[in-house]
């Protein structure tokens, strides 16, 4: 459950912490009770206290607040005219008017944020939407992807509850007073890297309706991490053998979802483009991915630091069954570009040429190593499993190709591949018609018994990591 943000704009926030002293040399002993915005406990307060309420009029989402102080644009129809102004919002009051003015909106009236703003993830990470096309992906990608933000709704706080606050940089001290999960979610989600609080304790939590007390710390967060395993049951028990998982930083098996298992992060698509989940190469129903041909039907993987390629060595997998006839079809199954053709900083694989494989480097010049053992005719009807090695560095790189577990060839590429490409997303499928399965990424050159491995291995239908 998501609450109202709750913001003293213009006071510094946060806590006193109880039993700090000053010391001859003005060094303060926190209390070990104190927390900060960092720590674990307040990570899980933040999921506690989220709720449908608070700012979801405006953001539309119980992932994670907008930070204060923001600006609203409100439109508002008189007769045939358009009145708007700016509502700045920078403590629960304003929050509250602008809430209550959006619930009575009828006809054209409507709002808009005034961008950039900053986002706090129940997590308590923060990123900056700099319009609203980057806040709808940030709400998608969130809602679809990092457990971690989900809220937790299983364990309620029982309020009033008091909180002693302290800011080390101007050394102000101050006791508040919440009476709801609106007014705590704000304070939590507003905490800078120079503010400490501490629970006034006893206080009381309810769980399944039965009310516990909690005197520290340490009681509350087990109790929160107890409520947590009756929010989130384990249904079924990871079984997933674990081969081949050093250096795995993209493991996507498509079992009835495009998910990356390591990062947990679910693929982005367009709306005209619902993943279509066909038969993998074993017979499995709903374990591989269809795509059409079409510009606008791929799936993107946003790249983060945890699945970045930013140069040294590198792996790719994949199985594909290309459907199409068209000979002279340039498609894309796996790249890492800005999505754009023209891109001239990019690599992946693809199908040219009678839809013959090839690594490619938008370089200058362009770098391809083709699999010159393809037969069209032969070839084309089945399921096929191709991997490319990049061993990068300066001034070139050394690149290998298999299929079906056969090495077919090698090459080195004029310059590094990866240089300048460490922005850009992963995507999959653009312009592909035919099915993917199996894609994984390696921070490192697997060897040809490894190679070997994956291509034996059954169709993966995996839906977790061990």
């Amino acid at each position: 459950m998501k609450k109202t943000l709750f913001l003293l704009a213009s006071i510094a926030i946060l806590s006193l912490l109880p039993s700090a002293c000053q010391q001859d040399e003005d060094k303060v002993t926190q209390n070990p009770q104190s927390l900060d915005r960092q720590s674990e406990l307040t990570t899980l307060l933040r999921r506690v206290s989220a709720s449908d309420e608070g700012d979801n009029a405006i953001d539309s989402t119980a992932c994670f607040s907008i930070k204060m102080p923001y600006t609203v644009w409100v439109y508002q129809a008189q007769g045939n005219n358009m009145t708007s102004y700016a509502a700045h919002v920078d403590n629960q009051g304003s929050l509250d008017a602008v809430r209550s003015t959006i619930s009575e909106f009828n006809g054209n009236d409507h709002f808009r944020l005034d961008f950039p703003v900053t986002i706090v993830y129940n997590d308590g990470s923060e990123a900056v939407a700099n319009n609203a096309q980057e806040m709808h992906f940030l709400k998608t990608q969130c809602e679809s992807g990092n457990p971690v933000n989900a809220v937790i709704p299983c364990l309620t706080i029982v309020y009033p509850i008091t909180v002693s606050a302290y800011n080390s940089d101007f050394q102000l001290a101050n006791t508040y007073d919440f009476q709801n999960d609106a007014q705590l979610l704000g304070f939590l989600s507003n905490l800078n890297a120079n503010e400490y609080y501490t629970l006034n304790y006893p206080m009381s939590v309810t769980v399944d309706g039965e009310m516990i007390a909690i005197h520290n710390n340490q009681e509350l967060l087990a109790a929160i991490q107890s409520a947590m395993n009756d929010c989130f049951p384990v249904v079924n028990p990871c079984n997933n053998p674990g081969i081949l998982m050093d250096s795995l930083v993209i493991y996507m098996p498509f079992a009835n979802e495009a998910r990356d298992l390591i990062t947990d992060a679910a693929a982005v698509y367009n709306n005209n483009y619902p993943p279509a989940f066909v038969t993998d190469r074993n017979g499995n129903a709903n374990s591989a991915v269809a795509f059409s041909g079409n510009d606008l039907d791929y799936l993107k993987l946003v790249s983060t630091p945890a699945n970045n390629i930013e140069g040294g060595p590198m792996s790719i997998s994949l199985w594909f069954k290309a459907n199409n006839t068209n000979e002279s079809d340039l498609e894309y199954m796996f790249e890492k570009s800005n999505g754009n053709q023209s891109n001239t900083l990019s690599f992946g694989l693809a199908l040219y040429d009678l839809n013959r494989p090839l690594f490619y480097a938008n370089q200058d010049p362009i770098f391809n190593l083709w699999d010159g053992s393809w037969n069209m005719q032969a070839d084309n009807p089945g399921w096929h499993h191709l991997v490319v090695t990049v061993d990068d560095g300066m001034p070139s790189a050394q690149v290998k190709l298999y299929r079906d577990g056969v090495f077919i060839g090698s090459a080195e590429s004029p310059d590094p591949i990866f240089i300048n490409t460490q922005f850009f997303d992963y995507y999959f499928g653009r312009k592909f018609k035919g099915s993917l399965d199996d894609i994984r990424v390696y921070r490192r050159m697997l060897n040809q018994s490894e190679i070997s491995t994956l291509f034996q291995l059954d169709g993966d239908n995996n839906t977790c990591v061990n």
